[in-house]
């Protein structure tokens, strides 16, 4: 498994006033058009991932066009993966080994990439500690 997430991401020098900024233009509980897969060599499906107050949705991910829904409790923790055609992804480990990808795609910068994926970090981190309690 790989670290849990990239400290780089969560530097005091990002501007955190940006990141909410961020946050708020790309809302994850209103849904965010995204590539999805488990594996960084698969193709990647385009869908919505959003936050739920139960765990995260990847939309019309199953065989039979239902929703893919992934509880607080089946998530480790979150990491990044870098590629060449990838800025930034942000990866999902699950504690039964596997890794979701999500691939925010036509977006301009990285900039965007980092504070939309540092957001997003930090909702789900604080999501499984809840859980854990």
């Amino acid at each position: 498994m790989k670290d849990i997430f990239n400290p780089g991401l969560f530097e005091p020098r990002i501007n955190e006033g940006k990141e909410l900024a961020i946050m708020e233009k790309y809302n994850p509980y209103s849904g965010i058009k995204v590539q999805f897969g488990f594996s960084p060599d698969d193709n990647f499906f385009k869908t919505i991932f959003r936050i739920a107050q139960k765990g995260l949705v990847i939309q019309g991910w199953n065989d039979d066009c239902s929703d893919l829904r992934i509880p607080w409790n089946d998530i480790a923790g979150v990491s990044t993966y870098e590629s060449f055609w990838s800025p930034l992804t942000l990866v999902i480990n699950l504690k039964d080994g596997r890794e979701g990808y999500i691939f925010f795609d036509n977006w301009s910068t990285t900039n965007t990439h980092i504070h939309l994926i540092r957001g997003i970090s930090r909702i789900i981190l604080a999501k499984i500690d809840e859980e854990s309690e």
